[in-house]
């Protein structure tokens, strides 16, 4: 504004002709202002030049007259007031209308006229480039959110759905974000094979192995989009607490144990199974129960000095290279004189395929306390360090009866079984001759 003279009270202020305070479109007073002072009033009136005619945009004392109601004000699509407005204020029922001369609500989008979608769009600026979205009914009747170019929606605080959820289009991806990396999750429903799918959509790529799927009768499947059990896992599964102990199903179905998970079994050797030598050989017994009476079940009574042979495979389910304990289960019939004791002697080596015969390795057992006769008893040995043992190895042995470090048991040792306690870690091998 160029005003020629100081602003004081009491003073004009570049007073034109007639009275009017002028301002042209550069800002600077001039002739034909719209704004007027007559000297008492300050009041709008009609610019007098084509430009500002064009381009004013005023509301005078009439603007509540018009389009046939004195309770409206309408504009339409050319800044002026008229019936055929886009915006309407319904000053009686206080009431906004856009796009509607009659809204029917505080406020009103739209005629209702069909085919024809009145959106809601807010738009902003982010990192410089422009977005926005859309909130509308649809000229189909469903009421939407459409991103435009916009991120998506957002909702900082809980959402709560109180009401069924419909998807219509089968399939949609859920974004998670923390710290600065994403993650997607695709989730479809197929219908041909009546199953809701869900698949790791990083980078939109797909992934088949990370996909999970429940079918509608109840199939539940990780990694197959076609379980037919109620659960069905593809791929090496881990079943535990920590990456230490755990059980494993590998791809092709092998369970595995690892750590604490594995289990423990014998490899044990009857009478029956063991052979007696030429000399120092045990005498052919029988048990006898806790009443003394025979019970006519056959085998090998040990006197000191006596011994038997024998031999078998470290069985499939062995876990390679872990250490065993060799052990004698056994019986004495004779009446112990006191605290006796029994020790046993273990002669063996190891026989490989393809390989040449170890040397042998002798140990012998602690001293085994007998002190009540009829009494079942087992001897273990020390423990044998299993490194480089693999399956289907021959365990060859011999096992004498010794003299004790302590008092010795006069009868004779009735073995029941002989055979070594080993670790597990799969329920057998992958084929007949490797783990």
């Amino acid at each position: 504004m160029n005003i020629s003279r100081a602003l004081r009270i009491g003073s004009k202020i570049n007073q034109a002709t007639t009275g009017y305070i002028l301002f042209s479109s550069a800002g600077k007073l001039a002739e034909d202002s719209g704004l007027v002072y007559d000297g008492t009033n300050l009041s709008i009136v009609a610019p007098t030049s084509d430009l500002h005619a064009a381009t004013k945009k005023y509301v005078d004392d009439n603007a509540t007259a018009v389009a046939g109601s004195d309770t409206e004000i309408q504009f339409n699509d050319g800044g002026v007031f008229g019936a055929d407005s886009a915006f309407v204020w319904d000053n009686v029922n206080k009431r906004v209308g856009i796009g509607t001369s009659a809204p029917d609500e505080i406020l009103t989008i739209g005629d209702g006229t069909e085919g024809i979608t009145s959106k809601f769009k807010m738009q902003g600026f982010w990192n410089t480039l422009l977005r926005y979205g859309y909130i509308y009914i649809s000229s189909n009747g469903w009421f939407q959110f459409e991103g435009g170019n916009s991120r998506g929606f957002r909702f900082n605080k809980e959402l709560i759905l109180d009401f069924d959820i419909k998807i219509e289009d089968g399939s949609q991806s859920i974004k998670y974000i923390a710290n600065g990396s994403s993650f997607d999750i695709k989730q479809y429903y197929d219908g041909a094979t009546d199953t809701f799918n869900w698949i790791s959509a990083s980078n939109n790529v797909n992934k088949i192995a990370d996909l999970l799927s429940l079918k509608k009768s109840g199939e539940f499947g990780i990694g197959t989009t076609s379980p037919d059990t109620k659960l069905q896992v593809v791929g090496t599964t881990k079943l535990g607490e920590d990456t230490t102990n755990f059980t494993e199903t590998e791809s092709d179905g092998t369970v595995k144990f690892n750590g604490t998970a594995t289990v423990w079994k014998d490899i044990n050797l009857g009478a029956a199974q063991l052979s007696r030598p030429t000399s120092s050989q045990p005498d052919l017994v029988t048990f006898v129960d806790e009443n003394g009476d025979d019970t006519l079940i056959q085998t090998y009574g040990f006197a000191i000095g006596e011994k038997i042979h024998g031999s078998f495979e470290m069985q499939h389910d062995y876990k390679e290279g872990s250490d065993f304990t060799p052990h004698v289960h056994w019986q004495g019939i004779t009446a112990p004189t006191g605290t006796d004791n029994v020790q046993w002697r273990l002669t063996y080596t190891l026989m490989r395929d393809d390989a040449t015969l170890d040397a042998v390795t002798t140990i012998d057992s602690p001293d085994t306390i007998f002190d009540t006769q009829y009494e079942g008893v087992r001897t273990d040995f020390a423990v044998v360090t299993g490194t480089n043992y693999l399956i289907g190895d021959q365990f060859l042995f011999t096992l004498e009866r010794v003299a004790s470090t302590g008092d010795a048991y006069a009868g004779d040792a009735l073995i029941a079984t002989v055979g070594i306690h080993v670790e597990c870690d799969t329920c057998g091998s992958r084929n007949i001759i490797l783990k």
